[in-house]
């Protein structure tokens, strides 16, 4: 009897698994990479460079909202940036779309003190701005970022 109720146990929890897992599935290569090249990439040169103009670009409303005080009033925090991030190596591992989202898995390698995992959660966004040639407005497709996990290191 205490199999059979084990047995059940764990071939729910399976299941459960398999149904939350089936939300998410991986990135085909080529947005992965457009998200790289057109976000990723740029973020974390302004993160190394200490450009805080260019890092709120890539925030959402929410991330921005969570880190403005740092961002805006603390005058060394560019210094600190640069100093941090001088010598680290950025690298993408993988993205899985869920739930109208998209998940990128990263590591940050810093010399000497090992890799640091990390996860972006990323959303599509349409940001209207005026068109130089016509001075319409135009909407323009990009990634923001909405929120950040960060794993321990390894």
């Amino acid at each position: 009897m205490i199999k059979r109720i084990l047995f059940s146990a764990f071939f729910l929890l399976f299941m459960l698994n398999t149904l939350v897992m089936s939300d998410e599935q991986n990135l085909p290569s080529e947005l992965l990479e457009e998200i790289e090249v057109k976000t990723l990439r740029p973020f974390f040169n302004a993160l190394k460079s200490g450009n805080v103009q260019l890092i709120k670009r890539y925030f959402s409303e929410e991330m921005y909202s969570e880190y403005r005080v740092l961002l805006e009033e603390n005058k060394g925090y560019p210094d600190l940036l640069r100093k941090h991030y001088n010598d680290a190596v950025f690298t993408v591992e993988r993205g899985v779309s869920s739930d109208n989202r998209v998940i990128v898995d990263f590591a940050i390698q810093f010399p000497g003190k090992g890799k640091q995992v990390s996860q972006y959660i990323l959303q599509e966004q349409v940001v209207e701005h005026e068109s130089e040639n016509q001075g319409q407005t135009v909407g323009e497709k990009r990634w923001e970022i909405r929120g950040q996990q960060i794993n321990q290191a390894r």
